[in-house]
Order: C-alpha cells, then structure tokens, then sequence
C-alpha cells in the first residue's frame, strides 16, 4: 500500500528536483513495485512515451537514509526528463535512448547526489559514501559496479537481463571524474564477443552523441539476442 507519508516524501523530492531541471511533469501516480522485481524504483519506457508518469517503488526505499532515498528518485526522475526531452522520437528509437544514454545519465545525477553527502570535505577513493541501504568506500562501491557490468556480458542465455549495470557503471565514472577521480576501464574485461560494441558505446557517451549511442546499443542487444538464439540450438542438439 502506498502510504501518504511515501507521497509527500516523493513529492517533496520531486520539488528538490524541479529546483535544478526545469519544466518536468509530477508524478501521475506511485505503485508498489512487485516484491521479486530487483529494481528499488523505476518507470515503465512505454508509460513515459504515452505521457502516464507513474513510478513503481519498493517501500522500502523510503526506510534508507535521506541521502539513498534522495539518490535513488534522483535517478528516476532523470529517466523522466530524459523522457520529457526525447518524446518526439520514434518509439524504437526512444526505447533504446532510455535503455542505454539515459541509464547512464540518471546513474550520474545518482552518484552526484551521493557525493554531495560523503563524510568527507576531501573527496577520495576511500570516502565512505551511503549507498541503498548501506555504507561502504567509494573504492568498494566502484569495485563492486564494475564487476556488475563485467558480468552483464558473460552469461548470455535465456536468463539474460539486459546491460543496464553497465551504464550504471559508467554513469558513476563520469560523475567521480567531476571530483578527478578515475576508476577503471578496460576493454580486456569484457566478453570479446561485444568488444568493438562496448568501445563504440563508451566513445559515443565521451563525445555526447545521443542517437549513434542508441543505435549501437540497438545492435549490441541485436548482437546477444542472436548468441541466445544460437546458444539454444546448440543445446538442443546437446553440441
């Protein structure tokens, strides 16, 4: 159930917001995000096209600290200014801007928020810093996203659940570059199959170029969705 004091929180969230980016939309309606769904909120890509700006959350979100709370509808609401910014695009290519670049911005408002509260006035990479519902170094933090995004790319059969945590990944980069800290990326790390993918990715969020990012994006989940369809043939047929 969601409860008035959840309104008001994310209302009053939403307000902080609208403080800094201008001209985005209140929130239509809140839901209770299913329980066995991992993510901590998010909007429906296809309810953001059609303009219902309904966001789901896990209840629990609003039992962090003010810092994760603040940093996790942060995140969401970017997706909703991104979606209030890209609507006049074609659906398709709408779907893969909100699946690839703003992943990566909504990441890097997040991690912005985040530093804002390090308990720290030098910011380092052993800050420790709030993050959901817990606290940890930023080293740890980076450590642990990286390893997440490595990870998108290994398993690729029907239990495949997109590359959202490699856009998390970089977004968090980006947002520790501000506070010159650098954190690693190497393209060794990562499945050679998606290689050239993964650099063109990661060139096209440095030079900013929004809809050749979303079009290589496109061909990347073109690219494992063909590895899932083979994988399964050769395991029919036991090769």
């Amino acid at each position: 159930m969601i409860t008035e004091e959840i309104k008001l929180e994310t209302k009053l969230r939403w307000l902080e917001y609208c403080k800094e980016i201008k001209n985005i939309p209140p929130i239509q309606e809140i839901e209770l995000l299913d329980k066995n769904d991992s993510s901590h909120a998010r909007f429906k890509s296809i309810d953001l096209y059609n303009q219902k700006y309904i966001l789901y959350v896990q209840k629990e979100i609003y039992e962090y600290t003010d810092v994760s709370t603040r940093s996790i509808l942060f995140h969401e609401f970017t997706h909703l200014a991104d979606a209030i910014k890209y609507k006049d695009k074609k659906y398709e290519v709408f779907l893969n801007i909100m699946s690839s670049y703003s992943e990566y911005h909504a990441s890097y408002i997040e991690m912005l928020q985040i530093l804002k509260c390090c308990d720290s006035k030098l910011i380092n990479k052993e800050s420790e810093a709030i993050y959901r519902a817990g606290c940890l170094t930023l080293e740890s933090l980076m450590s642990q996203s990286y390893t997440a995004a490595i990870k998108c790319f290994e398993k690729i059969d029907e239990s495949f659940n997109g590359v959202h945590e490699f856009y998390y990944y970089l977004g968090y980069r980006k947002a520790l570059q501000r506070y010159s800290l650098e954190f690693n990326f190497n393209l060794l790390d990562f499945n050679s199959l998606y290689m050239v993918y993964i650099k063109n990715i990661f060139d096209f969020i440095e030079s900013n170029e929004i809809t050749k990012l979303a079009d290589e994006h496109s061909k990347l989940l073109h690219s494992i969705d063909k590895e899932i369809e083979s994988n399964k043939i050769l395991n029919h047929f036991n090769i």
